[in-house]
């Protein structure tokens, strides 16, 4: 892997992501959290507030695939789409990755 997009994949992504799914008129809000694997290296799951009115549906999923496919490479697309009410937030009004990341192993233990 280039060195450059290694560093780029594994530094910055995640938020890279997260503005652009927000730039969808159905998301309101986007966290984006790698899970270590051993085939992959990081599998990608992405959380969603949706607008009123939206569900996640097979055509979203596309719509937002596409969208990420055309900026980024095809790996960066997320393996997992997570529709939440509202995104898990710090004291200080963050975005709470480890509360995200936490979500996402419950989700894949669930699997296994």
């Amino acid at each position: 892997m280039d060195e450059a997009w290694s560093s780029f994949y594994y530094q910055h992504h995640h938020l890279e992501l997260e503005n652009l799914l927000k730039q969808h008129e159905a998301i309101i809000d986007a966290g984006v959290v790698g899970i270590p694997d051993v085939i992959q290296r990081e599998i990608c799951h992405a959380y969603l507030c949706l607008q009123p009115g939206y569900s996640f549906t097979d055509e979203l999923r596309a719509e937002l695939c596409s969208m990420i496919a055309k900026e980024y490479a095809q790996d960066c697309i997320p393996h997992q789409f997570l529709v939440v009410d509202q995104m898990p937030k710090t004291r200080s009004g963050k975005l709470s990755r480890q509360q995200l990341k936490s979500w996402a192993i419950d989700t894949i233990k669930q699997v296994f």
